[in-house]
């Protein structure tokens, strides 16, 4: 009872502090935020955080029933992702063999390799990449730069304390891209529908000191739209608006092939990498989860959400 009852205080903090800072940040009245948050929990499904974020306030009736709520995507995501099998997402080594033929970039696993042939393979590469067996790429890869540790055997330490298992030569990316980051990941998330596929959402990540930046992509233009958010939600660094990404249309020819090759799970977020040659490499795919940040409305065509894509769901 008294975990049910801190429960409910934290809550009320929460959405209590919520308020106030829309009030702060809009002079609106914490009466009218009050009743307002209220009825779009009940007729909408929005929690106080998805208000806020989605800027709820300032959003007509009409535009509201658009966005796509936590509610709304666990219903949507149950119907789409048949978790008995969504093994062949998460067990990295069963994908990598399954999308051999899209990923162009060969991983080894280093408890499948000497001392002497891990090595021999940091020192011929002088720059290697390592991620997680059961972890998204983005949220695990690690580069390694050989020369700044003492010798590969603390490197490949460093690998183990990390729970890292698979190595892979450094990706030369598209040199348009080293503007942004040295490692930049182009995400889209594809739905088959009954009428047929849709790019619903696109987005770029990469990292800097471990913390993982976001910026969103317009899916039709494949350009960067808006400023670049932290892991908090919070604004980062240059401002790349309007920045093309190279071999866009690639990436979502890729993406459709890779979308009718896995019907089965009938959403998907792919990820890519763009080569210093244009080549698209797939690098990893993962169940999509990021409505909130794909429906933040600087990143949004004329405030409206994500819902209408999922209208021809059969």
């Amino acid at each position: 009872m008294e975990k049910l009852w801190n429960k409910i205080k934290y809550t009320l903090k929460m959405f209590n502090k919520s308020l106030k800072y829309i009030h702060n940040k809009t002079s609106y009245l914490y009466t009218f935020l009050f009743f307002d948050c209220l009825w779009c929990k009940l007729r909408y499904g929005i929690t106080y955080n998805e208000y806020r974020i989605f800027e709820f306030y300032d959003i007509s009736s009409d535009k509201r029933k658009t966005y796509m709520s936590k509610r709304k995507y666990n219903r949507i995501n149950r119907k789409l992702v048949p978790y008995e099998i969504v093994n062949v997402l998460t067990d990295k080594k069963l994908f990598m063999n399954r999308f051999k033929d899209y990923m162009k970039v060969e991983w080894q696993n280093v408890h499948d390799m000497s001392f002497k042939m891990f090595e021999d393979f940091a020192l011929d590469n002088k720059i290697i990449i390592a991620r997680s067996t059961d972890s998204s790429f983005d949220s695990s890869f690690k580069k390694y730069v050989i020369a700044d540790y003492r010798s590969p055997a603390f490197a490949l330490e460093d690998i183990n304390n990390n729970h890292l298992s698979l190595v892979s030569k450094n990706i030369n990316q598209h040199k348009s891209l080293n503007e942004i980051d040295d490692l930049v990941l182009i995400n889209v998330c594809s739905v088959v529908n009954r009428t047929g596929i849709d790019a619903v959402t696109s987005s770029i990540k990469f990292k800097v000191n471990n913390k993982t930046i976001s910026g969103s992509v317009n899916v039709k233009t494949g350009k960067i739209v808006g400023r670049f958010k932290d892991e908090l939600g919070l604004d980062y660094g240059d401002n790349f608006e309007g920045f093309e990404i190279p071999s866009y249309d690639a990436i979502m020819d890729m993406t459709l092939n890779l979308a009718r090759e896995l019907e089965e799970i009938r959403q998907v977020e792919w990820t890519f990498a763009v080569s210093s040659r244009g080549s698209v490499y797939l690098i990893d795919a993962n169940v999509w989860n990021d409505y909130v940040f794909a429906q933040t409305r600087e990143f949004l065509n004329n405030d409206t959400g994500l819902m209408s894509y999922y209208d021809k769901i059969r």
